[in-house]
């Protein structure tokens, strides 16, 4: 269920009804557009979340990439980013917790990503159910980095989401930035996320209709698992990187600038 944006005011949780907050463009602090074919994060609120594959409550641990001499380091924030008020003027409510970093388990993620690949990550096994507010380890308690991955859609979704669908070798997946608006100040992922979106919103006029830009990303953010709803792009195993708390554009960027 999608909610309407006010109720939140940014500082309460993303249920019910609520609304981004729109105070200010980069105020410091898992869909608009069209059908998912658009790939639409539809929500609804429940406890537990059916998906069709089994695996349990832990997702595996497949092989992680040794990586190709990047060194990952640790994400920092030292100032909010410039974001673009860009919303549909709607919040998720899905799992929106685990989407945003607000659950009692998002302060203890290491923020220093693990480098790995679409290859990978499409070998964690689907859960059989969807802890509606705590994680799925291994998978969502890791905060991964993918490099040099190629962006073949971005579309601003029904939730006020960037909905971002990746492809790297012969996988597509699905990476999703939040709007602050929708994203507790609180959440020791804000000002990440503020970045991450104010550098797309640097390059890029997201909107409902969505744009093939075709570029070369490097992308960070925490593992996730989506239900099935036809969201466009999603992973054979559903895992997506949400919420995306580093983006930059080009071969070999770094992230963390």
């Amino acid at each position: 269920m999608l909610i309407a944006l006010a109720a939140l005011g940014l500082v309460g949780a993303c249920g019910g009804s609520s609304s981004p907050n729109v105070a200010g463009s980069g105020d410091g602090g898992g869909g608009g557009g069209g059908g998912d074919d658009a790939g639409i994060d539809a929500q609804s609120d429940g406890g537990v979340i059916g998906v069709d594959a089994g695996g349990g409550t832990d997702s595996g641990s497949p092989p992680l990439d040794a990586g190709s001499g990047w060194t990952p380091v640790k994400m920092t924030c030292p100032t909010p980013g410039s974001y673009k008020q860009n919303s549909s003027g709607s919040c998720g409510t899905l799992r929106w917790s685990i989407k945003t970093g607000t659950d009692s388990a998002a302060a203890g993620l290491s923020l220093t990503p693990t480098l790995t690949t679409a290859t990978n990550l499409v070998k964690y096994a689907t859960p059989a159910t969807l802890p509606y507010s705590t994680r799925v380890a291994p998978a969502e308690d890791t905060i991964f980095v993918l490099e040099n991955v190629k962006i073949q859609l971005l579309r601003l979704e029904n939730d006020s989401d960037y909905h971002i669908v990746v492809a790297q070798g012969p996988y597509t997946f699905i990476a999703e930035v939040p709007f602050p608006g929708c994203v507790k100040t609180t959440s020791p992922w804000y000002c990440l996320i503020t970045r991450a979106r104010a550098a797309i919103d640097a390059k890029y006029a997201v909107d409902a209709t969505g744009m093939n830009p075709q570029v070369v990303a490097t992308i960070v953010g925490a593992g996730f698992f989506d239900d099935e709803h036809g969201q466009t792009g999603a992973a054979p195993n559903n895992i997506e990187i949400h919420a995306v708390l580093g983006i930059c554009f080009g071969q070999d960027c770094d992230p963390n600038q």
